[in-house]
């Protein structure tokens, strides 16, 4: 089902042409677990500023946790293994301290509720360390608006309690273009992935400037991944890269 060709300009993680160029994100046989059972086992992945991976889950856990064991989250613990961001070692620090070294957790499901979209991306703009000031903020808001062909008023809007999937996908494809942070995690559930949905993120992914970002997404949607532009695309089964994403998967 998967249309996957291997870029000329790519080859797996440790060959010639990622050799010319650092990784910030490095994850060394990573083990993540939840009580007695685990979540990441033995994962593997190296990326570059630049580079989207996008990973096809399969097996027990949802992307959102897949996602939340490479953030960090508080219920998890990590059991073997290294992961690096920025050539920093944040195997054993907190999702705030992660995010602070530039990792960030961006799903469409977490809003910050009764606060305007632009407050929403101050406040992750914060949890980053980053002061951009009103000024320089208003401009990255206004050009990234206009990447995402946005009316201006959506970042006045007000998020709701539950907001629209539709608008959830909006809000963080606008907080990547604003933050441009070094690593962004991006989980999407099957249950969410509808032609329009597919095609919002796949028009909005590239209209946005991720040449600092390394971007991982996850999914268990078929078409999603398929439909992606990536520069690596990989299997994922109970939390262990068992191989690239073939026409057979």
């Amino acid at each position: 089902m998967f249309a996957w060709n291997t870029p000329a300009a790519w080859r797996p993680a440790g060959g010639a042409a990622l050799a010319e160029r650092a990784n910030i994100l490095e994850c060394v046989d990573f083990g993540v677990r939840r009580n007695q059972r685990g979540v990441l086992n033995g994962f593997n992945l190296r990326l570059a500023a630049g580079e989207v991976a996008v990973l096809r889950v399969q097996g027990r856990d949802s992307p959102t946790r897949i996602a939340e064991a490479l953030a960090g989250a508080a219920r998890l613990q990590v059991e073997s293994g290294s992961l690096c961001v920025c050539g920093e070692d944040v195997t054993t620090v907190d999702p705030l301290q992660r995010s602070r070294r530039g990792m960030i957790l961006v799903d469409p499901h977490r809003a910050v509720t009764g606060v305007t979209v632009t407050n929403h991306v101050r406040i992750a703009l914060q949890e980053q360390d980053q002061d951009l000031g009103t000024t320089e903020l208003r401009m990255r808001l206004l050009e990234a608006l206009d990447s995402l062909e946005l009316d201006s008023h959506f970042a006045g809007r007000m998020l709701p309690e539950a907001p629209p999937f539709s608008d959830g996908l909006r809000l963080v494809l606008l907080t990547l273009a604003v933050l441009r942070p070094p690593i962004a995690v991006f989980p999407v559930g099957d249950e969410d992935v509808y032609l329009d949905a597919v095609r919002l993120l796949v028009t909005g992914l590239q209209s946005i400037d991720l040449t600092k970002t390394a971007l991982v997404i996850l999914t268990t949607d078929d078409r999603l991944a398929r439909e992606l532009p990536a520069d690596q695309k990989w299997a994922l089964n109970d939390g262990t890269i068992v191989g690239p994403l073939k026409s057979s998967d």
